[in-house]
């Protein structure tokens, strides 16, 4: 018997992520997906395909953290000043984190069942994708917090889709890159728009 405990104490933790338990599974789901990624999606791979909910509530926590993290940074080190357009530009990464998560699911699976063969169903790609999500905990950082964001997002998701799908490093950065590029170019071109509209308004008022 107490042996079997010495065992349990011992293990490794568990790579699934509980929703519903304490922030203590987050922070271990959390810090397992960035030192050891390789070995966190392998496990993922080879665990039956459960419901998107549990990868989908970390996705959000983890954007969610990012943006509490980031307002009260900014409170502390520039004492307020430009809160309301931090704020702003968090609540539309908060809005658009998830937004832009299912259809790049989509568009990555689809490339998937087009280039690997052997590949596993839709929920493993959405898994890869939203625990990889895991990045944006560093935009919260100033200075290059988000080029460090779109790099890690990009990297750990790479790791992620070549564990679960067990395919190569090349084709898991193109079932990558090309939806992480399509959905950034309808971003920019969406923010162009924004902005032509919004110039154009003042134009008129002038």
């Amino acid at each position: 018997m107490a042996q079997q405990h010495t065992a349990a104490l011992g293990a490794a933790p568990s790579s699934r992520f509980n929703p519903l338990g304490p922030f203590s599974t987050y922070a271990q789901t959390a810090l397992r997906i960035v030192t050891a990624p390789a070995a966190f999606f392998k496990e993922q791979a080879s665990s039956p395909a459960p419901a998107a909910t549990p990868s989908l509530v970390f996705a959000l926590a983890s954007i969610g953290l990012s943006t509490l993290v980031g307002v009260l940074l900014t409170l502390l080190i520039q004492d307020g000043a430009g809160l309301g357009i931090y704020v702003s530009v968090w609540l539309c990464v908060l809005i658009a984190g998830p937004l832009t998560l299912g259809p790049g699911s989509l568009l990555a699976h689809l490339l998937v069942k087009l280039l690997v063969p052997g590949h596993k169903s839709f929920r493993f790609t959405f898994r890869a994708l939203a625990y990889s999500q895991v990045a944006t905990l560093a935009a919260c950082l100033p200075g290059p917090g988000g080029i460090a964001t779109v790099l890690g997002a990009v990297a750990l998701s790479i790791v992620g889709m070549r564990e679960v799908h067990q395919t190569t490093p090349g084709r898991a950065a193109v079932v990558v890159l090309v939806p992480a590029t399509l959905l950034g170019l309808l971003e920019l071109a969406g923010a162009a728009v924004w902005f032509m509209v919004e110039l154009s308004n003042q134009s008129w008022m002038h």
